[in-house]
């Protein structure tokens, strides 16, 4: 792999410690998941380190649950987001020669509901990180996930791509319909966060 040879990607392997990055986008585990994350991972994190190189992004972790990727360009992420599901079809491809099972994931980007008893075409996905959208927002207008806009809140404008409306609700990129927005935090209305818990 030429020019893969920056020791700094290999600093303090299994220790979370994120850089500063323009955008963080938080991605469910792909379906087709290897039981175990160390073989989509890699010995000491290789496969995520040559994945961050590869697409520009500045940083892959995962706790398990989803999957953070941080990097200063929208398109860097896109294109790590792309690499990790060809590795999941990669693995998969392997355990099915092999003949070994390959677990399936279904968790959506709140980690809470289950999808196992949808059909695949009646789940919409997050705009931004592709993961199944939480079964509170699946008919709604929304497309990106609460996990999205808590992470690009100073910077709400590059993922809602189509702005506000006249009356200053922002835009849904995949509805393209406006959202109530909250007065308070300036957000798209998040009913855990704007309602029950209070704006932060």
């Amino acid at each position: 792999m030429a020019g893969f040879q920056d020791k700094d990607l290999y600093k303090t392997p299994g220790v979370y410690n994120p850089p500063d990055a323009v955008f963080t986008v938080f991605m469910e585990l792909p379906q087709n998941i290897p039981k175990k994350l160390g073989v989509l991972i890699g010995p000491n994190g290789r496969i995520f380190k040559a994945i961050t190189h590869q697409s520009g992004s500045k940083y892959i972790w995962c706790n398990g649950k989803n999957i953070e990727i941080s990097a200063d360009k929208i398109e860097c992420i896109s294109d790590a987001i792309k690499r990790i599901y060809a590795r999941c079809d990669y693995l998969e491809t392997k355990a099915k020669r092999t003949g070994r099972p390959v677990a399936r994931v279904r968790d959506t980007t709140c980690g809470i509901c289950d999808f196992s008893d949808w059909r695949s075409e009646d789940i919409r996905n997050c705009t931004v990180c592709h993961g199944h959208l939480c079964k509170s927002i699946q008919k709604g207008p929304r497309t990106i996930c609460t996990p999205c806009i808590m992470a690009n809140g100073h910077k709400l404008g590059d993922i809602f791509t189509d702005g506000k409306d006249a009356k200053g609700c922002w835009i849904d990129p995949g509805t393209h319909l406006p959202l109530p927005t909250c007065p308070q935090c300036g957000r798209p209305c998040l009913p855990m966060q704007c309602t029950i818990m209070g704006c932060i």
